[in-house]
């Protein structure tokens, strides 16, 4: 197979200093051994992490020429950290993958198969391996946002995606939290953008906390929501070319 796609994998990373090695190598081993890439490189954002983050990826970078780092002195939330992983990206084609070690790299080459026909690659985790709670807080924020916005989406904020970077660059997303997905998916809907979403295998996290249920993280997506609902539905002039009401 020719080499035909250049790809950047960024990943946020906030307090993984028990999982950021595997995942990385993971991600390192399936990068210089796909057919399918001419060009790629690694773009980690961490994201204030408190803990020994910092050192794993520094002890890292020495030994993988395509790793980029990119250090925020404190936490922005995930939405920002991606888009600061955007802004720094060189390829054509962006893939987000969290750092939790709760999916696969190598299902990225079934997203990549698709992506010469569709502009986004949504992953929804068919058989989700987490805690009970947040099982069914995922699937009530991916009704909630559905019903809300007219989405058609199974798995809102599956952590594992695939973009052409056209589709993200430019735009002024507001949104720094979770709901970061769901006001990148609405834009996209509004600019009649392809969406095709994927299965992706979903695996226990073996380390580390969870982060994504916390009160800090469900207030900035209730934050989030409130402006997302704004922007649609009573748009101001500063939300021009943000997302708008169809």
């Amino acid at each position: 197979m020719m080499n035909d796609y250049n790809l950047s994998v960024i990943l946020p990373v906030y307090n993984e200093e028990a999982n950021i090695h595997g995942v990385i190598e993971q991600v390192r081993h399936f990068l210089i051994c796909n057919p399918m890439l001419s060009n790629y490189e690694i773009i980690v954002v961490n994201d204030g992490s408190s803990d020994y983050t910092s050192r794993v990826l520094c002890e890292l970078s020495n030994n993988i020429p395509f790793l980029r780092i990119i250090t925020h002195a404190q936490n922005s939330g995930y939405g920002r950290a991606l888009i600061s992983g955007v802004n720094t990206a060189r390829y054509s084609l962006l893939l987000f993958l969290d750092a939790d070690g709760q999916f696969q790299i190598d299902e990225a080459g079934t997203m990549l198969k698709h992506i010469n026909i569709c502009d986004i690659i949504v992953g929804y985790r068919y058989k989700r391996i987490d805690k009970f709670h947040r099982i069914i807080l995922g699937k009530f924020i991916t009704l909630l946002v559905c019903f809300l916005f007219g989405l058609e989406i199974k798995d809102i904020n599956c952590g594992f995606k695939l973009f052409r970077r056209e589709v993200l660059v430019g735009n002024r997303y507001k949104c720094r939290g979770a709901i970061f997905y769901s006001e990148v998916l609405l834009t996209a809907k509004r600019n009649g953008l392809r969406i095709k979403e994927i299965p992706v295998r979903h695996f226990p996290r073996l380390k580390g906390k969870e982060k994504g249920a916390t009160f800090t993280v469900l207030l900035q997506g209730t934050i989030d929501l409130l402006k997302l609902l704004k922007m649609t539905y009573w748009p101001s002039i500063e939300d021009a070319g943000t997302v708008k009401s169809w």
